[in-house]
């Protein structure tokens, strides 16, 4: 219905909640499943405090994006099939980080997943966007763009908990930074996605 041509992952990352890694196997009807990681309070607090999501200002349709990626990996190009190898192994390495309560671990892998999507999706990281990470990249234990890349948003784990309004100054000292950017401080959830039927007051409203 949306016409993105792929991610039927994300649907694990909004409606299940905490931190968890989601996986198939390579067959035909693709169900997705998913396994959590049990996380202690302490590190939850530490971790969000640390959590900025920032909308880069730049939008993009990531059908685009996606259509090459897929178009590569059909042609069996070897470096795509590593590269996408690489991918997956970071992402269980990351799961074993945040059982370990690694924040360090966590952030390095954020780092190295976006440079490996970077290989394998041209275009993916716009020069307004390579900046800002360029900017952060002392201050961050990592930085990656969600989803295919391309604009949208970008997510930082920065050193020192509390950071919003000291890399909002850094940002806004971008020479070349033409467009508008949002920083919003994120969380891990801990319900997931919730539905709630109208009230009365918004049927009305």
């Amino acid at each position: 219905m949306m016409t993105t041509g792929g991610g039927w992952q994300d649907q694990v990352g909004g409606l299940v909640p905490g931190v968890k890694i989601g996986f198939s196997k390579a067959e035909l009807p693709l169900y997705v499943d998913y396994r959590p990681v049990e996380l202690p309070e302490d590190f939850i607090r530490q971790f969000d405090e640390r959590l900025l999501l920032i909308y880069t200002g730049k939008t993009r349709l990531a059908r685009n994006l996606l259509q090459n990626v897929v178009r590569n990996w059909y042609a069996r190009d070897p470096h795509i099939v590593q590269t996408t190898n690489n991918l997956v192994r970071i992402a269980y390495e990351c799961e074993q980080a945040f059982k370990n309560c690694d924040l360090l671990t966590v952030g390095k892998l954020w780092t190295e997943y976006w440079q490996l999507k970077k290989q394998i999706a041209t275009g993916c990281e716009p020069a307004s966007v390579s900046q800002m990470i360029r900017a952060l990249a002392p201050h961050a234990l990592g930085c990656c763009m969600a989803g295919a890349g391309g604009g949208g948003f970008l997510y930082v784990l920065t050193k020192e908990p509390r950071q919003k309004e000291m890399v909002k100054d850094i940002l806004s000292e971008l020479e070349y930074l033409t467009e508008k950017f949002v920083i919003y401080e994120g969380s891990i959830s801990k319900e997931g996605l919730t539905i709630s039927p109208p009230t009365e007051d918004d049927k009305h409203s």
